[in-house]
């Protein structure tokens, strides 16, 4: 079977060294997005898939925009059996679903219908979720709408970060892309549609989103600073600087949402308290909270994000 595989972040890159791996697939192509300029510097930077197949010798397109016709053409040439496509990152319009012999199989990360959209991965760990997941379907021009065909579950860790949870989202992916290509093959493949009144959606993450309300519990906050890590991380204001925390623990106490209640950097929050274990004070070095108490004074009844 011939296939291609459109992906971009390191979330593609254990189906890239799956698909690379199997002797019943052809993977002629590995689709990707244009270099980007990250950082201050705006250094012009590959996407990690292009890393990769580069390094396993598997052919790299880099296109722009996928739907335009020179672009379709690119794709027909690829004579590809299946498309897949694991956090591409562009809308595939019909004319571009319609190319390949079986059509265009996605690899999500959530059990779908729930968390469809952008960023499963964060928005699982920010609403509390205990089991996510994987899911592989048949992409038609709705937004992660297609029907399912297999899924496989993956627990979330009280320890789990963003970060983590990707990592094993991503070889549960590959996993479950394989066995879904090989149904595909012998024909026992079975679509179930979604059921769209179930479904849940996820915005991309911005900024704006890391920033803490004390006035959530303190597993909503624990919740939130894990599925902000790595990106973009966490905050709030003490004395009118940024405080970036980047790791709490739920420990006992009780007080007004936002304020210090001892010396140890315990914050009252709307239910319990949370207790920082790395911070970082704008102007500062990112430090262990322990570190921090060691060289400034912080009072009780101090109240953080008061500027906000």
């Amino acid at each position: 079977m011939r296939a291609a595989l459109f992906g971009t972040p390191y979330f593609a890159i254990p189906c890239l060294e799956a698909l690379h791996a199997c002797p019943d697939i052809e993977l002629v192509a590995v689709v990707t997005q244009c270099d980007r300029p990250v950082g201050r510097k705006a250094v012009m930077t590959p996407p990690p898939i292009k890393v990769r197949a580069q390094e396993l010798g598997v052919p790299v397109l880099q296109i722009e925009k996928i739907n335009l016709e020179e672009s379709l053409q690119q794709l027909r040439a690829l004579d590809c059996d299946v498309f897949i496509t694991a956090a591409y990152g562009q809308i595939l319009r019909q004319s571009l679903l319609d190319i390949p012999k079986y059509g265009v199989i996605n690899v999500h990360a959530s059990l779908l219908p729930k968390y469809r959209g952008a960023a499963p991965i964060a928005w699982s760990i920010k609403c509390g979720e205990t089991v996510t997941g994987v899911s592989t379907m048949f992409t038609d021009v709705g937004v992660d709408t297609g029907d399912i065909l297999l899924q496989s579950e993956v627990a979330i860790e009280d320890t789990d970060t963003t970060e983590t949870l990707t990592e094993k989202l991503a070889k549960c992916g590959a996993e479950t892309l394989i066995e879904t290509l090989h149904q595909l093959a012998d024909g026992t493949l079975v679509r179930i549609p979604q059921d769209n009144e179930l479904a849940t959606r996820t915005p991309m993450i911005k900024k704006t989103h890391g920033k803490i309300d004390f006035a959530m519990t303190a597993r909503e906050i624990d919740c939130l600073v894990r599925a902000m890590t790595p990106w973009p991380g966490t905050w709030t204001t003490m004395g009118g600087k940024q405080l970036k925390i980047f790791g709490v623990e739920k420990v006992d106490g009780h007080g007004t949402p936002g304020t210090i209640i001892d010396g140890d950097f315990t914050i009252a929050c709307g239910d319990g308290a949370i207790r920082p274990t790395e911070i970082q004070l704008e102007g500062s070095k990112r430090m262990k909270t322990q570190d921090f108490l060691r060289g400034r004074k912080v009072e009780a009844g101090t109240v953080l994000g008061d500027e906000q």
